[in-house]
């Protein structure tokens, strides 16, 4: 009997003990991005968006090409969605290549790499957030489910406090 209580007792400590730490993380406040226009009204590229405001328009540059993909295979057999493999890499000067072009649907793999010190990328409209340090590569999969042109930039790990800037555009399915 008394070894039943103890388990009982354990069950319910291990119980208390989770809620606690979801509520925490629950409630950790979000850092909040101050960009004009409000929150989007749904998630356009992929499922981990915040209520971060939008830095979104819903129009896409007249001529915009696909960026080059280092690899691309089918997302799936039989799929018309795409896997592509892209590279984009950050220094002191910027984002390089400075816009992404994708096409809506299709799941796109940035290998995020910094060459001269500690930067990050960040898109606020969909949540997406990766750092890396010099000579580190990263990846962020995504799958873009809305056309458009997209802001992304370097928040937290920016030399001299400088803003680099970047542009996504989402093109419509074919």
């Amino acid at each position: 009997m008394p070894e039943q209580r103890l388990i009982g007792w354990g069950a319910v400590l291990v119980v208390v003990a989770t809620a606690a730490i979801l509520l925490f993380f629950w409630n950790v406040p979000k850092s909040p991005v101050p960009v004009p226009g409000g929150a989007p009204p749904e998630t356009p590229l992929g499922s981990r968006a915040t209520s971060a405001p939008a830095t979104f328009s819903p129009t896409v540059p007249r001529g915009a090409a696909l960026t080059e993909a280092v690899s691309e295979a089918p997302a799936a057999p039989g799929a018309a969605e795409r896997f592509k493999i892209v590279d984009l890499a950050v220094t002191e000067r910027g984002y390089n290549p400075a816009t992404l072009t994708v096409r809506m649907g299709d799941i796109t793999q940035v290998r995020f790499s910094a060459l001269d010190g500690e930067y990050d990328l960040f898109v606020p409209y969909a949540g997406l957030y990766q750092s890396v340090r010099r000579g580190e590569t990263k990846y962020i999969t995504f799958q873009a489910t809305t056309v458009g042109t997209f802001k992304f930039f370097c928040r937290d790990h920016c030399p001299s406090g400088g803003r680099i800037e970047g542009l996504l555009v989402v093109l419509p399915k074919q």
